[in-house]
């Protein structure tokens, strides 16, 4: 009866971890059709195709699928800034696979080595000058990032904190969701970041959302952030531009991860 009870239960843990992973992947024109070859090729090259600002333009790529949960996440709080981003990431030689996917997501450490060009120091410097899980709200011991795991999860969520090399402490919740295609990965902050005394956002101001897919062609990463800032911080720095740098540093923490 035991040796019964274990295969099943062994059935059950293979078919619930194999669909997302050996599904039949769909290709670029699958889910983007009619997209012109000059998009396309943007959407394709290492930096992919990027785009930041007033949240009364809406999203451009949201993937069809998804498309429903993606723009209720970031539309629905009705954000000041909007910005999206897309690429496709070539697999590296050990292929991919939606695990590859959710490893990378684990390395938070990683996050650290992410670097943007600074205009006022005249150099590529690190964004996050620490990245580290937490316990929690209110819990703001570090942990470590777990080691690669062999199983898929259904959904999972974690805590953050982000030192940001300009604005300080970004204390976000992780939200991980898996289907059978495709991976949605969700950064919400649940604390006020302040500059100082001066409140830059408020919380569950910031609120991003990574959509990966395995394609024919490669790995799809779609972002889309919603973003409200004080008045006081939208006079004096160029809001769309400091979103496009966190979130292309996002991205590309996520490309390299699953690009080797």
């Amino acid at each position: 009866m035991r040796k019964i009870v274990f295969c099943v239960f062994c059935i059950m843990v293979l078919f619930g971890t194999a669909a997302p992973l050996f599904c039949q992947r769909r290709s670029f024109n699958d889910i983007y059709p009619g997209v012109d070859k000059e998009r396309q090729a943007e959407i394709f090259s290492a930096g992919g195709f990027s785009r930041t600002g007033e949240g009364s333009g809406g999203l451009l790529f949201p993937p069809g699928q998804a498309r429903q949960d993606i723009s209720a996440f970031i539309l629905s709080r009705s954000p000041r800034y909007i910005g999206e981003s897309i690429r496709v990431v070539p697999y590296g030689k050990k292929g991919g696979g939606l695990l590859k996917v959710y490893n990378a997501l684990s390395r938070v450490e990683d996050l650290r080595y992410q670097t943007y060009p600074s205009s006022t120091k005249g150099k590529d410097i690190p964004l996050f000058v620490e990245a580290t899980r937490i316990e929690g709200p209110g819990k703001n011991k570090a942990l470590p990032d777990p080691g690669p795991s062999a199983i898929l999860p259904a959904s999972e969520t974690n805590y953050l904190r982000l030192k940001d090399a300009n604005f300080g402490n970004t204390y976000c919740q992780a939200q991980l969701s898996t289907k059978t295609q495709f991976l949605l990965y969700s950064l919400t902050n649940f604390k006020t970041l302040y500059y100082g005394i001066i409140p830059v956002m408020r919380e569950n101001s910031f609120n991003a959302q990574l959509y990966v897919e395995p394609l024919t062609e490669g790995f799809l990463i779609y972002s889309a952030v919603g973003v409200d800032v004080s008045d006081f911080i939208a006079r004096w720095i160029d809001i769309p531009s400091a979103i496009g740098k966190r979130v292309n540093v996002i991205v590309n923490w996520l490309a390299e991860g699953i690009g080797g």
